[in-house]
């Protein structure tokens, strides 16, 4: 966990603290009646729905994940397909040069390990050099269609690189708002749901019940908690 990192103040799911949330706006609704002298009318009652509504149209991890993950599958497919072009290039180079002189100049690496950073570098340097011996390697079937395939596809993954980042980036930003949102929604609960066990502590275990946040199976004429 990061420094930076923000904690839920809440120990369970986020579909179970909307559920909550729901819940006691309806019983809140229910006894608006006895919480009125404690001056909870509608529009207090309407500041923890507006938090649900808020809580509930925040982008789920779920979703922010699967932008992450589609992303990684575009980069990932386009790596491939550079890989695969590049290895064309490398057999044409070794059948011509052998693995000596020439062919060092390329400087291949290892293909199939190289890292999504390094094969974008990889791929500028071979066009480069696959230019320079390009009248040499037509033997082998080196055209300058094949370099352009590859400058495009070097192109390509380096924006599906930045493409995916941000979308890592925007899935920490967006985790990291809707703790902040929970928190809010799940402190604000608190402080109602302590309004209504304060009112029914001593004359209704039923609609005391209704306002305990969190079951720890504690009597009704105990001190309020969470």
């Amino acid at each position: 966990m990061s420094k930076n990192e923000s904690v839920r103040d809440y120990k369970f799911g986020d579909d179970e603290l909307w559920q909550k949330a729901d819940a006691l706006v309806g019983s809140i609704q229910r006894d608006i009646a006895d919480f009125a002298p404690r001056k909870v009318d509608a529009v207090r009652i309407g500041e923890i729905a507006t938090i649900v509504t808020q809580f509930k149209n925040h982008p789920t991890d779920q979703e922010l994940l699967g932008v992450v993950s589609t992303a990684t599958e575009t980069k990932d497919a386009t790596a491939l397909e550079l890989r695969k072009k590049l290895s064309a290039v490398r057999n044409m180079a070794v059948t011509k040069y052998g693995q000596n002189g020439k062919y060092k100049t390329f400087d291949f690496g290892a293909l199939s390990e190289l890292p999504d950073t390094d094969l974008y570098r990889t791929a500028k340097r071979v066009v480069r050099v696959g230019t320079s011996f390009l009248v040499e390697l037509a033997s082998e079937g080196l055209t300058a269609a094949m370099l352009t395939e590859i400058t495009t596809l070097a192109t390509t993954l380096d924006t599906n690189l930045d493409t995916m980042e941000a979308a890592i980036e925007n899935r920490d930003i967006k985790t990291q708002e809707r703790v902040a949102i929970g928190n809010n929604l799940w402190n604000t609960m608190v402080k109602y749901a302590n309004v209504g066990k304060s009112i029914y502590e001593f004359t209704d275990e039923a609609r005391y019940n209704d306002y305990v946040l969190i079951d720890d199976s504690t009597p009704p004429n105990t001190p309020p908690t969470p």
